[in-house]
């Protein structure tokens, strides 16, 4: 009984991180929602479940945006300012957790080849959707997200808008020494390999 009430207490614990939103997110206002409804779709190659929302504002609205963001753990509760802007004029939002962060399953990685993967199963799924049959469905991307709204243009997602955002773009991946520089996440520490030897390599 001891090994049960164990196992269902490291469950529960689970469930109740996996949902928590972090310090730089939000969630929405309930006023301005008019719905609130889960749209969740699958990644059956990587053997993962991919969980989000979809918020409608309270009157008519003719659009739907996803909003994609950049590197960095975020759940659906991500760019929430941006989210009640779209609200507010009558644009519904679509946020999803990325993969091991939220409810959603498998392991967080936040490379751009991953991201599109993603996002293109969620755009079929958001297409798919029979409450969204009439509606212009396109995308926000910010920064990686960008990176991965192209991508999954060019893997045949017929978006009705593309939004860009921060989107590195510089040459010869400028960027990539800027965050390497920053290194605000760790993402870029190497053992044994300096700062400098780091941005000498990505140049």
């Amino acid at each position: 009984m001891k090994i049960f009430q164990t196992i269902f207490l490291l469950f529960s614990l689970h469930a109740l991180t996996a949902q928590s939103i972090y310090e730089y997110e939000q969630k929405v206002p309930a006023e301005l929602i008019g719905a609130s409804i889960d749209i969740n779709f699958q990644n059956k190659e990587d053997k993962i479940k991919l969980f989000g929302t979809l918020l409608c504002p309270k009157g008519d609205f003719e659009k739907v945006v996803m909003i994609v963001p950049g590197s960095g753990r975020d759940t659906r509760h991500s760019h929430f300012v941006l989210a009640e802007h779209f609200l507010q004029n009558n644009i519904a939002v679509y946020r999803f957790d990325e993969r091991g962060i939220g409810t959603s399953t498998g392991k967080y990685d936040y490379t751009a080849s991953t991201l599109i993967q993603d996002v293109v199963l969620a755009f079929q799924k958001l297409k798919s959707a029979e409450k969204l049959a009439d509606k212009k469905i396109g995308i926000l991307g910010h920064s990686l997200g960008g990176i991965a709204s192209i991508g999954a243009y060019g893997k045949g997602c017929d978006f009705d808008f593309l939004i860009q955002m921060g989107t590195p773009v510089e040459k010869r991946g400028a960027f990539l020494q800027y965050q390497a520089v920053t290194n605000s996440d760790g993402f870029y520490t190497v053992e044994n390999k300096t700062k400098e030897e780091i941005v000498s390599f990505i140049d």
